[in-house]
């Protein structure tokens, strides 16, 4: 986990750090400081996330569905921030200029509730009690942390595994369907009941939303103003902006490997790889059509029903190619020696493969737009989409090939 988290740390510090430090001609002992300061980031965030976690997950331990309680409530927790974030750019009164005050007064205010960046501030910039503080305080509330789990792990553990029993269960008539629908449901049932699962990627499909409902506030309240080419312009982007989000959304790099040391079971199914295969698509695809078609809607509103084809297919297509790119690349990285699903949702070999194809293709369609766009945007938007359902049906057939008994 400390790993993960400082990479992440590091590939969002590092550029600003950087920028900084070339801006203000700081010194030698700036650099070392800042890539030294790096390595402590990461440890209060994780004690307050975990904390947070272990409450959800004691609160949702208590009740009958506690694998979906945690899900909503992770979400619920999550919608919520996004939102108190959102809130002051959708204020009707927002200027330009109270956007500008707002951003520079922001260190300011971030210092206030979080007392360790004025630390590590202080600290790069020469101080060195500051920087000791700052690392003296990460260290101490991680080990504290960490203490506090180590003793009582095994309480923790068996609160979490506990499950309630349905006295009242009644044996009803069983139903008969179609094998790629009971692979479906099944993959949906596993998909739901994955907590780590549902919130990996859940969020970026309620950011989805978010933006539509964003992008719908600020143009009626007429926070672009009288821009007419402002506003169209970011009608012309949207679906590009969409389209990365449900990449970056989908369920299928890890939808492999989630089946952990029941994949003997699996693959032993009396159907093709085919359907199983298309049950896993399905699912990604029953979190990603939803969401894109409100987002659609609300920006196609907000910016003109003229956007609204490109609004749909574009980020359709995008998440029909990153549902095969996931599964190809998840057939080729399995992981199945697993203890926690987190190992594979968020750690595994696949997920970091499957981003870094994402993020290839997104900079692709983007640089397309903006080499084509200005010449013909209806253009630009029929490459993109033609370039991702075509790599999808090349890539779809190529997963066909494959031999589930050489997957182990």
């Amino acid at each position: 986990m400390y790993l993960l988290n400082l990479v992440m740390a590091a590939l969002i510090m590092l550029p600003a750090g950087i920028v900084c430090g070339l801006q203000t001609g700081a010194g030698f002992s700036y650099w070392i400081l800042f890539v030294l300061g790096i390595l402590f980031i990461p440890m209060i965030p994780i004690a307050v996330s975990s904390a947070v976690g272990a409450v959800i997950a004691a609160l949702a331990s208590r009740m009958e569905h506690k694998n979906a309680a945690s899900s909503v409530m992770t979400l619920i927790f999550i919608l919520a921030i996004m939102l108190v974030s959102f809130i002051p750019a959708l204020d009707p009164s927002m200027t330009d200029e109270r956007v500008l005050g707002m951003t520079m007064s922001a260190a300011g205010s971030m210092t206030a509730w979080y007392p360790p960046a004025a630390l590590f501030g202080d600290g790069v910039f020469g101080s060195l009690t500051g920087f000791l503080g700052f690392a003296a305080l990460s260290v101490c509330i991680f080990a504290l942390f960490a203490w506090i789990i180590l003793k009582n792990y095994a309480r923790i553990c068996r609160k979490l595994s506990a499950h309630h029993a349905r006295r009242n269960y009644v044996m009803t008539e069983q139903k008969v369907t179609s094998p790629l629908r009971a692979l479906y449901q099944m993959e949906l049932r596993r998909y739901l009941q994955t907590p780590v699962y549902v919130t990996n990627t859940a969020v970026g499909y309620l950011m989805i939303i978010v933006f539509g409902i964003v992008m719908l506030v600020l143009v009626n309240n007429g926070q672009f103003g009288n821009d007419p080419e402002l506003i169209r312009m970011l009608g012309q982007i949207s679906p590009l902006v969409i389209g990365v989000l449900m990449m970056m959304s989908s369920t299928t790099p890890a939808s492999i490997s989630i089946e952990g040391r029941q994949w003997w079971i699996v693959r032993s199914f009396p159907v093709t790889p085919k359907l199983m295969f298309d049950a896993k698509i399905l699912t990604n695809l029953t979190m990603a059509i939803p969401s894109c078609l409100v987002s659609a809607v609300l920006c196609a509103v907000a910016f003109g029903w003229k956007y609204f084809p490109w609004l749909l297919l574009v980020p359709v297509s995008f998440s029909l190619l990153a549902s095969v790119c996931g599964l190809a690349v998840n057939l080729k990285f399995p992981q199945f020696e697993w203890d926690n699903p987190t190992e594979v949702v968020k750690q595994g070999a696949s997920m970091f493969a499957a981003v870094a194809l994402f993020f290839a293709s997104a900079g692709l369609a983007v640089v397309i737009f903006l080499t084509l766009g200005s010449v013909s945007y209806f253009g630009a938007m029929l490459l993109v989409t033609m370039l991702c359902l075509g790599g999808a049906a090349l890539l779809y057939r190529r997963i066909l090939q494959t031999d589930l008994r050489k997957i182990y």
